[in-house]
């Protein structure tokens, strides 16, 4: 029979000497110790799912397309970011042509969600879209799919 005596945090069975253990005490405090153990396990806040993990060991990626010249380029990642910076390998991330009196933007800054950014980019569920500008516009020539040149993104997670 179960004994008066119980443990502090769970309430298992604690029996004295005199005590008559019976097999569905056991039993009990089986049960008890199984939802402890599986209600810690499963509680998120203490600890991290497989994603999180995922995230905190690779919590961006970095990878490089080549421009095709067209108006805009779509490039699919695995993964919905939550940032990205896109910037054209080997040159300014701006240049100002003093001819013309235009800024050329080589590299653009965006983040999910229409939170903000710099202009030339936006992102689109799980990929990334840029924009290439024949002519300048307000003053802005937007650079990040000329044809046959190599782009650097980071996605941040």
């Amino acid at each position: 029979m179960p004994t008066e005596n119980k443990t502090a945090n769970l309430g298992l069975n604690s029996w004295l000497g005199t005590d008559k253990p019976m097999r569905e005490d056991f039993v009990s405090d089986n049960e008890k110790i199984d939802k402890a153990i599986t209600d810690h396990l499963n509680d998120t806040t203490l600890h991290i799912t497989e994603e999180q993990i995922t995230r905190i060991n690779k919590p961006f990626e970095i990878g490089i397309y080549i421009g095709d010249g067209q108006a805009s380029k779509t490039i699919d990642l695995t993964f919905q970011p939550k940032l990205v910076v896109v910037f054209l390998r080997s040159m300014p991330l701006f240049e100002y042509n003093s001819a013309d009196g235009y800024v050329i933007c080589n590299s653009a800054i965006f983040t999910s969600g229409g939170a903000g950014g710099s202009i030339g980019g936006s992102i689109i569920f799980e990929s990334i879209q840029v924009l290439q500008n024949t002519t300048p516009s307000n003053g802005r020539l937007i650079n990040l799919n000329k044809q046959n040149s190599a782009y650097v993104y980071i996605a941040f997670k």
